[in-house]
């Protein structure tokens, strides 16, 4: 996870529950959309990662276009969590 953490050039990687888990996590806006989503655009995920891969996407692609600030908008990010 580390060397994930390397590739992209941002976020941190958190253990859990011992040396048998890890999270990646990046707060920054701009590294998610600018980095993450690219990335996997390109290497697509498979199964049920996919789905949730897709509705993370869509959140983000409505907070990129400021559709958050709407009514319209919240709540389709309250449906979409």
């Amino acid at each position: 996870m580390d060397r994930i953490a390397d590739y992209f050039g941002c976020g941190k990687v958190e253990k859990v529950r011992g040396d048998m888990c890890c999270n990646f996590s990046t707060a920054k806006f701009i590294e998610i959309y600018e980095i993450v989503i690219p990335f996997f655009e390109k290497y697509k995920l498979k199964g049920s990662k996919a789905l949730n891969y897709s509705l993370f996407k869509e959140a983000v692609i409505l907070v990129k276009k400021k559709e958050h600030l709407t009514v319209d908008g919240l709540n389709t990010l309250k449906i979409i969590s």
